[in-house]
């Protein structure tokens, strides 16, 4: 899992943020091997597909933001509940729709042409497919927790006192 930190100051992160980074981190699994004959294009390639995977995860950010702001108004105890990731979003259809974006990706790249490392140790266990859509559901998972996660620590900043009440 490809992890990175994502600084706003004065407030939560926007959902266009959220959207580039988590996009641009499940586009740096595809790590071409230096020398790759076709490394230029297989970079084109992220680089278009980043776009639109970009805008999947914009669509998923804005609702998973809006319900979590909009619930945690109503409820202050929320902000110490757990973070369930498929709360806000159908993690099975966002996984469909970032996989279907990526399609251009992999029509381009071969197994071979990937570095080894870029997908994790355990690639080997699975199919290529198989572990591509694990990529993509630990990678939305994540974020969604994570986006949860600040909301509800930035509600915590805003209103201390009612949240200490529950």
């Amino acid at each position: 899992m490809i992890t990175g930190i994502l600084v706003t100051d004065g407030g939560p992160h926007s959902s266009e943020d959220w959207a580039l980074a988590s996009a641009a981190m499940l586009v740096q699994a595809f790590e071409v091997k230096q020398g790759a004959p076709r490394r230029a294009q297989i970079e084109i390639a992220k680089d278009r597909v980043r776009a639109k995977i970009t805008e999947v995860f914009l669509a998923l950010h804005n609702q998973t933001q809006g319900k979590e702001r909009s619930l945690l108004v109503k409820d202050n105890s929320r902000a110490s509940a757990d973070l369930i990731a498929d709360e806000h979003i159908d993690i099975d259809l966002a996984v469909k729709d970032i996989r279907a974006a990526l399609q251009p990706l992999l029509d381009v790249v071969s197994t071979k042409e990937v570095a080894p490392g870029a997908f994790g140790s355990s690639i080997e266990q699975l199919t290529f497919e198989d572990h591509l859509m694990r990529i993509i559901r630990e990678r939305v998972e994540m974020d969604v927790r994570s986006v949860m996660d600040i909301e509800r620590s930035w509600h915590k900043d805003r209103n201390p006192e009612a949240v200490a009440a529950n």
